[in-house]
């Protein structure tokens, strides 16, 4: 080997030597872990990632508990895993220039401004709505939510708002498909019953509720269509119950409903709002 190739070799082994001195080799197994999630269009459990991934039960059930601790993975049925919804909103967040999120964060925060009240805006995703933006309020008592928080379908009015874009069908089989906990007294868990509060706030384009969920939050919220994800959503607002007077409530509803026309119209030109349905 002459002496340029030498030195060549020796360059790249330096190389070599320096990345693995900075790389962390905990992280890369729990993104190689992540990647057998892309990979799949299938649950996996502990066995199944080892297999794959040539790690020991135990690194990788240590590991995957602290992806499912942080979101990155969900716990399924039989202790099998799936893509979590921090991956997911990263994906919203890092997509392309047609992504949603890339337009309605102005809007939301315009509301709050407004309002001076916490907004919130949902997607769903992997069947739960789950709150991808918000815009916390800066009162000194105030709401606030979280990014990656699941919001129940049945109560509340974040999730709910979720179901009023859909057909009375469709948001039966919804309800159906979901564990119906009851969070507090006021939480309602039948379904006829909330097939009657469907078809009313449907009626009315907006889902209003207090203490369903939180003792003492009052949350108003209203459908909105995500073309660009192809999925359903809502954008809500949240306030302390004492701050949410019958008067304040009509305020809200007609801040909320012009700014929800204004990111349908962002974001879906010429489509006819979810609220003329």
């Amino acid at each position: 080997m002459n002496s340029v190739k030498a030195g060549f070799v020796l360059m790249l082994e330096n190389e070599d030597i320096i990345k693995r001195k900075y790389t962390n080799q905990s992280l890369l197994r729990g993104l190689t872990i992540m990647e057998q999630f892309f990979k799949s269009s299938d649950t996996l459990g502990i066995s199944d990632l080892s297999r794959l991934t040539g790690l020991h039960k135990s690194t990788v059930h240590r590991l995957v508990t602290t992806l499912e601790e942080c979101r990155w993975l969900r716990r399924t049925k039989g202790d099998r895993f799936q893509i979590g919804i921090k991956p997911v909103i990263l994906g919203h967040k890092g997509g392309d220039q047609v992504s949603s999120l890339s337009i309605t964060h102005e809007y939301l925060t315009q509301l709050r401004d407004h309002l001076q009240e916490t907004t919130v805006l949902t997607m769903m995703i992997n069947d739960e709505t789950t709150c991808v933006d918000k815009a916390s309020s800066h009162q000194r008592l105030s709401c606030t939510s979280e990014i990656g928080r699941i919001y129940p379908c049945h109560a509340g009015a974040t999730g709910f708002a979720v179901l009023l874009g859909m057909d009375e069908e469709e948001a039966r089989a919804h309800l159906e498909r979901h564990e119906l906990v009851r969070y507090t007294e006021r939480t309602v868990t039948d379904i006829e019953r909330l097939m009657e509060r469907y078809r009313l706030e449907k009626a009315r384009g907006y889902s209003l509720a207090s203490g369903q969920v939180d003792p003492g939050i009052t949350g108003i919220a209203m459908p909105i269509w995500f073309p660009a994800e192809n999925t359903y959503g809502s954008l809500g607002v949240v306030l302390p119950d004492y701050r949410s007077s019958q008067k304040r409530i009509s305020e809200i509803v007609d801040e909320m409903n012009k700014t929800r026309l204004k990111i349908e119209e962002a974001i879906t030109p010429g489509l006819t709002s979810l609220g003329e349905i």
